[in-house]
């Protein structure tokens, strides 16, 4: 399992929560606990503002996750040919 993070995205003017999760792995949480880990941290220790995660229109269980975790939808965009939606996480509306 890897490490979730955050970085910067300037076109989105905000910190990315991205999180990686071994397939074996899937669907017992992980990525929802590490979300909300990593958020909480960015809103507490590191004082940010909002953060956004994106995934692959169609990985609706990355987007279930995100849901989960609070963040709310905010558009779409292509990258690469690949259409991908992007959720924005504010500290209001963070999920325990």
């Amino acid at each position: 399992m890897r490490q979730p993070s955050v970085n910067t995205l300037a076109s989105v003017a905000a910190s990315e929560l991205g999180y990686i999760v071994r397939s074996e792995l899937w669907s017992q949480g992980y990525a929802t606990e590490m979300a909300q880990a990593v958020a909480g941290h960015a809103f507490g220790e590191l004082n940010l503002h909002a953060l956004v995660a994106f995934t692959r229109e169609q990985n609706a269980a990355s987007q279930r996750v995100m849901v989960k975790v609070g963040f709310v939808y905010e558009s779409e965009f292509t990258d690469d040919g690949a259409r991908q939606v992007l959720y924005r996480l504010r500290p209001a509306t963070l999920r325990p």
